[in-house]
């Protein structure tokens, strides 16, 4: 289903009010000026803000990426096409303050990012199925009240003749593979942010794959955050690298920035979410590792417990010395500072650390 939508003369969709069901171009977020962007991060250093940029080989450009976040300071950063693999550890593209989620496909090609900053409760979604000219990264954050889905996705430019080959019409299977993962995030029944560089150019309906992002916008209820050029050369201007929302009341701005380490520029939103610093909560518990429960248990057994009977409350009970010294003694305390986001569902202590450790008899 193809729907017919006014364009203005360089074929981008006209900022019109809606007439007869059409639906308009977005206008909740407006374009701001790229010099601007620090200071807006400034003026609103609580808002969250969602980047992303295709980096074209993080390998080489990891140390210019880090300068560059420190300046933006962005919440949510999307990187695409990073092209390495496995033989990469995670420690080498780590960002301080950050959890990393990662998708490889080979060295030298395609390749997903996700950096989310650990003030922020997050966790990985395992995708409905494998995708064949999809790679995507899904993460459930959860930014002050909302609970939202970020779904980060890179498209490999065009097929070969023998991907064609294999996947038949190309195109038809990437608008089916893009129609199935934004279905699947939106019936998740909770705000959903698409973000990444899809190469399909969204100023061009007059061509199929402009066609292919209005209609999937139409049948997912999504909306185009971004509407300025994202990859400039001396012959062509395009929008590929995209950003869609089902809620665009979750941004206050967006727009697009140039950082120069890219032939792309990097797209962000301001979003009006604030971001909470998490408290810190102490954990003490008993450390029994190296623990010899054979004097222990001896010590259980000549320790005087009548003298216990002589209190009333059961906690000074508990306190009594001569049983507190002698645990003491076997198992010391260990203490941990925990985020108070690692206590709720998103992310929980490790049982390893919290569970009771019971002593023989």
């Amino acid at each position: 289903m193809i729907s017919k939508y006014p364009q203005d003369h360089e074929g981008e969709y006209a900022n019109i009010l809606p007439t007869d069901g059409q639906r308009p171009h977005n206008k909740a977020c407006c374009n701001e000026n790229n010099s601007s962007i620090i200071d807006q991060k400034k003026e609103n250093s609580s808002n969250a803000r969602l980047m992303h940029l295709k980096i074209k080989s993080i390998q080489s450009k990891f140390e210019d990426l880090t300068i560059l976040n420190r300046s933006l300071k962005a919440e949510i950063l999307v990187i695409s096409e990073t092209k390495i693999d496995r033989s990469y550890p995670d420690s080498q593209f780590k960002l301080q303050g950050y959890n990393m989620f990662r998708k490889d496909i080979a060295k030298g090609t395609g390749g997903l990012l996700v950096y989310i900053s650990t003030t922020i409760p997050s966790r990985k979604l395992t995708l409905p199925t494998a995708y064949k000219t999809l790679q995507a990264i899904a993460v459930d954050v959860k930014i002050g009240r909302q609970d939202i889905l970020v779904l980060s996705i890179y498209r490999p430019p065009n097929s070969s003749k023998k991907e064609n080959k294999i996947c038949g019409n190309y195109l038809q299977r990437v608008e089916s593979e893009l129609n199935s993962i934004c279905q699947w995030a939106c019936f998740k029944k909770k705000p959903v942010i698409v973000v990444g560089d899809l190469n399909l150019d969204r100023l061009r309906l007059d061509r199929s794959e402009g066609k292919i992002l209005r209609d999937l916008e139409e049948v997912n209820d999504l909306h185009c955050l971004i509407n300025e050029p994202t990859r400039v050369t001396a012959n062509s201007q395009t929008l590929i690298d995209v950003m869609f929302t089902n809620n665009p009341n979750l941004f206050r701005n967006c727009g697009v920035y140039n950082p120069e380490i890219s032939d792309h520029t990097m797209i962000y939103g301001e979003m009006t979410e604030k971001v909470k610093k998490p408290t810190t909560k102490t954990l003490v518990h008993r450390q029994t590792k190296t623990t010899d429960f054979d004097n222990f248990n001896k010590d259980l057994l000549d320790a005087p417990w009548h003298v216990g009977e002589i209190f009333d409350d059961l906690d000074d009970a508990y306190d009594y010395r001569a049983f507190s010294h002698d645990v003491t003694n076997f198992a010391g305390n260990l203490s941990l500072h925990v985020g108070v986001p690692y206590f709720s569902r998103w992310r929980q202590i490790p049982l390893a650390i919290m569970r009771t450790t019971s002593v023989p008899t």
